[in-house]
């Protein structure tokens, strides 16, 4: 593992690495980030940023949760002006993301010395943070299976607040888990979050019903089954600190299989909705995070160290594409990779860049799209070129059809190999032989409404 830590913490035994299955059809209840050309990521899908500020109320003031009494008497005189969000760990090998960060503060200062250098409550977070994380997703073991784990820093004058996702793969009909830490600097104090929804008068039943009155639906099919509160964190309202409610909640739907979304509340919000559908690869506004010495994904461009096929172009579905996404990651090369399936498993569709340096000549388009792709039988194999993508694209643009596998494994792929200057692209769609009209159809028609978008 590759560890960067300015508080050097030995990894505990999990989390184990490994490359990941190329082709995993199992699908997983996600909500595509559509949008245009933009910097960074963002908060909701259409690359709103965060969550709107309340429109009302007060400042909420943090409760303590820490009940030691040597760490009580301490906490006006512990100095916390140094202490900060470091990484704890940092990998990205393969499919794997995995940023686990803790808080590292200065154990010289004479409010210390009675504890032998220690701040007990910032220990225990760390405690907590490894526990959790590590404890939740040391399930990724096998050539079937990768993490992905991303953390988000906030670091103001009053609170240092870590937020974490976590997911692994495969799996089916979630976005995966959230959970936070806040960390009062002044008061030297772990700020519980079931302290926090119990002030707003956010438990049982009352979460439930409120979030329930916010939700949006996309469709008269969908509705809200469950909601389970996962963390939260403060943001600054019009008249100081009031916590948003980070929520895992699960989405019933009459006409498909329920999901698990992640999402964020604002009660008190007047200025907008209370209720956030949030992006799952990358929850919040970049600009509202720390700037780390080794980038998280969140912040990651083209060419950061370890993953240069993160950032910069990159190519999604059309918005309205109903599909899930069943992967996704790095390769060992260093290029991005998502794979992701329609809601009736008709269409299953892979995308990757196949190589930073864009190839022109068709030998050369073949090898670097039969090294994205399925094995390829080699007497179905077409390739042309495709002057209406190209212009539709501004790229040069070849589009191919192939078959792989046999009897009731045979599957009809059909896709695109786009020339960009960030290098080649592979967009494959795969389509079982029995519904291939209606898979062709539904591919095709993506195929033509993709977006070109810069993750820079």
């Amino acid at each position: 593992m590759t560890t960067t830590d300015s508080a050097p913490v030995p990894a505990p035994a999990g989390a184990r690495l490994h490359r990941p299955s190329l082709r995993t059809w199992i699908a997983v209840a996600a909500v595509l980030a559509a949008g245009g050309l933009s910097a960074g990521c963002a908060g909701t899908p259409d690359g709103g940023g965060n969550p709107p500020p309340a429109g009302a109320g007060a400042a909420t003031q943090a409760p303590p949760s820490f009940a030691d009494a040597a760490a009580d008497a301490a906490a006006n005189q512990i100095d916390n002006t140094a202490t900060g969000i470091v990484p704890r760990e940092q990998v990205y090998d393969g499919g794997h993301i995995i940023e686990v960060l803790q808080l590292a503060y200065d154990g010289q200062q004479p409010a210390l010395a009675a504890t032998d250098g220690r701040n007990p409550v910032i220990d225990e977070i760390n405690d907590n943070i490894e526990a959790t994380v590590y404890g939740d997703y040391d399930t990724a073991s096998g050539p079937d299976s990768w993490a992905d784990i991303r953390s988000y820093p906030f670091t103001s004058a009053e609170y240092l607040q870590i937020v974490t996702t976590g997911i692994v793969y495969p799996t089916y009909g979630t976005e995966g888990n959230v959970q936070s830490w806040v960390f009062d600097r002044q008061a030297n104090v772990w700020v519980q979050p079931e302290q926090v929804y119990a002030e707003a008068g956010l438990v049982g039943d009352a979460l439930t019903e409120a979030v329930t009155a916010a939700f949006v639906p996309d469709s008269d099919a969908e509705s809200v089954s469950g909601v389970e509160p996962s963390g939260f964190r403060y943001v600054q309202g019009p008249d100081g600190w009031i916590p948003e409610f980070l929520l895992k909640i699960t989405v019933a739907n009459a006409q498909a299989e329920p999901w698990d979304g992640l999402f964020a509340y604002q009660p008190a919000d007047a200025a907008g909705p209370a209720l956030i559908k949030l992006n799952a690869e990358c929850l919040f506004d970049p600009a509202d995070m720390d700037t780390m010495d080794r980038p998280l994904m969140y912040a990651r461009g083209g060419g950061a160290e370890d993953a240069e096929g993160t950032g910069g172009l990159w190519i999604r579905l059309p918005s309205y594409a109903d599909v899930a996404q069943t992967g996704g990651g790095i390769d060992d090369a260093g290029n991005r990779w998502e794979e992701y399936v329609d809601d009736a498993g008709t269409v299953a569709v892979s995308i990757h860049r196949a190589s930073a340096v864009a190839a022109t000549d068709p030998v050369e388009i073949e090898a670097q799209v039969t090294g994205a792709v399925d094995a390829v039988d080699r007497e179905t194999w077409r390739l042309e070129a495709s002057p209406e993508a190209s212009e539709a694209y501004t790229y040069p643009v070849h589009v191919f059809e192939y078959d792989a596998g046999a009897n009731e494994d045979l599957r009809s792929h059909l896709g695109f190999y786009i020339q960009t200057d960030a290098g080649g692209f592979v967009l494959d769609c795969s389509i079982p032989a029995d519904p291939w009209d209606e898979g062709h159809a539904l591919a095709e028609d993506w195929m033509k409404h993709l977006e070109l978008v810069d993750l820079s």
